[in-house]
């Protein structure tokens, strides 16, 4: 098992900086829900929603927990990681995640893109993040935004 520590962009920080904690293992794990989950999240990484560095020798410090995380039909859900690998599994520059509340008390994702999705493309892309991220990751919906919206300091309107 190794342990890194990345920055919101999952980039690899230096000793004795506050990053998000990732957790790498070959094996698969069983979580305080007793369910079982395969680490195949980041290149073998599991990230554990919460914040800390590592030391000059190597030891862990907890500074505290990660937002971004919501549950969805009970599982846990790390939208940052799940846009980031969508961003990647598509080549895509622009898309967002909203999480939107349904009937019942239930929660479903929807995919904003400003990119088009063909369907064959759209059903390919929910089977592998079942495959990879579980059926509570899979969006509900694709909603397409041909204009990204921004505001006038340049960051997204999303």
């Amino acid at each position: 098992m190794s342990i890194d520590i990345r920055n919101n962009e999952y980039q690899l920080l230096p000793k004795n900086t506050t990053g998000n904690i990732w957790v790498k293992s070959n094996q698969s794990f069983n979580s305080y829900l007793h369910t079982t989950h395969s680490i195949s999240s980041l290149n073998g990484y599991l990230g554990i929603n919460d914040r800390g560095f590592l030391d000059e020798a190597g030891r862990l410090f907890f500074s505290g927990r990660k937002e971004g995380y919501i549950s969805i039909r009970g599982h846990t859900v790390d939208i940052e990681l799940l846009e980031y690998w969508i961003k990647t599994y598509l080549s895509f520059e622009n898309l967002s995640l909203f999480a939107l509340d349904m009937e019942a008390s239930e929660t479903s994702l929807v995919l904003i893109s400003e990119n088009e999705l063909s369907l064959s493309k759209w059903k390919t892309l929910k089977a592998e993040i079942m495959k990879v991220h579980g059926k509570q990751a899979v969006p509900s919906k694709k909603v397409h935004c041909p204009q990204w919206p921004f505001l006038e300091n340049g960051k997204t309107g999303l």
